[in-house]
Parts: C-alpha cells; structure tokens; sequence
C-alpha cells in the first residue's frame, strides 16, 4: 500500500510540475507575444512620429525659404523704388536748373523753327515770370518761324520748360522739367531693373 501511495504521490507530483511547467510556458509565451506587440506599436508610432516630423522639417524649410526669397525680392523692390524715387528728383531738379532763359529762348526757336510751315497759330506756354521776362524777345527771334502767328502764354502749372501747341491746342509738344524728367527716367528704369536683378 504505502508503495501505491508512494507512486500517486509521485504521479501527482510529476504531474502538477507538467501542468505548472505547461502553465509557466503558457505565460512567458504570452508575455512574449505582447512584448512583441508592445514593441512593434512602438516602433510604428515611431517610424510613424518620425515621418511626421520630417514632413514638419520639411514644409517649415520651404516656407522659411519662400519667406527669404519674398523679404529679399521686397528689398530688390523697394531699392528700385527708393533708387528711381532719387533719380526722378535728381533730374527734375537738374533739368528745373538747366532751363535758363538763354536755353529756353535757343530750345523755343529751334522747336518753333521745325513748325515753320504749318499756317496755324502757335502758342508758347512758359512759367509767368519767364513768361513775361522772355515775350518780347521770343516774339522777335520767332515772327519769321510762324506763318500763322506766334502767342506767348503764361501757364502756373509749368514750372521750368516750356509746352508748344498748335491749333488752340489741338497738337501739343511738351518740354517742361517734368516732361523731361519722365523721359529719362523711361529711358533709365529698365536699364536700372537689369542692373539690380543683375546684382541679386
């Protein structure tokens, strides 16, 4: 008997070390599939924040360079605008300051001179004082040049130069400062813009 007993012991033994080891093995496999998963959510959340910060990198570089290229062209801008700002004041004071009434008497005879043969009235418009300080001899030096008559006008809003019209102003040819000064500067602006473009 007490050897039947001893062999159920050692059954129940052998068998409960089976089952507690099946059981164990059960566990660690367990805990080995979640560790598994544990660390595979991990690595996609990972990958997953990894992408997204290099798509933020990214779109943040373009936007700083689109932000630099737009400061920069605003600074190109508005030192071409500053530059021919200067120069149109530059020039409008330079020509203002060329106009002497000896010049202004050799432009209008020349100008006058080229309408010779029309037979309409030609009408100088000049500041008032020039106006006046330069009537009678414009009206001798310009009697031959105007077969149709020859008129001297005061006009306040030329301020230096002088506008030729004809046919009660039907024609008009203007050579005031500011005239002058729009001219150039059509001339000069593309030539400046080539250069600053150049230079960026």
């Amino acid at each position: 008997m007490a050897t039947e007993l001893q062999s159920l012991i050692d059954k129940i033994h052998v068998e409960g070390i089976d089952k507690a080891k099946a059981e164990a093995e059960k566990i660690v496999a367990e805990a080995q599939a979640k560790a598994k998963a544990i660390v595979a959510e991990a690595e996609t959340n990972a990958a997953s924040a990894r992408q997204k910060s290099e798509a933020e990198a990214t779109l943040f570089q373009e936007r700083a360079q689109n932000a630099i290229r737009q400061a920069a062209r605003d600074v190109l801008l508005g030192v071409e605008r500053d530059i021919n700002e200067t120069l149109g004041r530059l020039f409008l004071a330079t020509v203002s300051e060329a106009m002497t009434p000896d010049v202004l008497q050799k432009l209008i005879v020349s100008v006058v001179a080229s309408y010779a043969s029309t037979k309409e009235e030609t009408t100088v418009s000049l500041p008032p004082a020039q106006a006046e300080a330069l009537k009678a001899t414009l009206l001798a030096a310009l009697q031959k040049n105007a077969a149709s008559g020859i008129r001297i006008a005061p006009d306040a809003d030329v301020r230096a130069g002088f506008r030729v019209s004809l046919s009660g102003g039907r024609i008009e040819h203007d050579f005031t400062a500011q005239a002058v000064q729009a001219a150039l500067m059509r001339l000069l602006r593309p030539k400046l813009a080539a250069l600053i473009q150049k230079e960026s």
